[in-house]
């Protein structure tokens, strides 16, 4: 993977953790517009549909239920 999708990651994996794009925005100190772009960049890169809206809300595509978890893990062995 390119590390420079690292922070993209983070950010998706933050909207999985909060539901929202406005939530995960205030917890990273970023616009909303931010958050969604590095969504956008995480999506194209992968070539995989991460999210689908549900309401105002967003929950994620069977395929990114499959990535997100190992990506978790590995961000919670980064921070220990």
């Amino acid at each position: 993977m390119d590390p420079a999708l690292v922070p993209a990651l983070y950010d998706a994996l933050t909207v999985a953790r909060l539901g929202s794009v406005g939530a995960a925005a205030r917890r990273l100190g970023k616009t909303p517009s931010a958050v969604s772009q590095q969504i956008r960049h995480l999506t194209e890169s992968l070539g995989v549909t991460l999210f689908e809206r549900r309401g105002r809300g967003l929950v994620l595509t069977p395929a990114a239920e499959q990535v997100l978890p190992a990506a978790t893990r590995l961000f919670d062995e980064a921070e220990a």
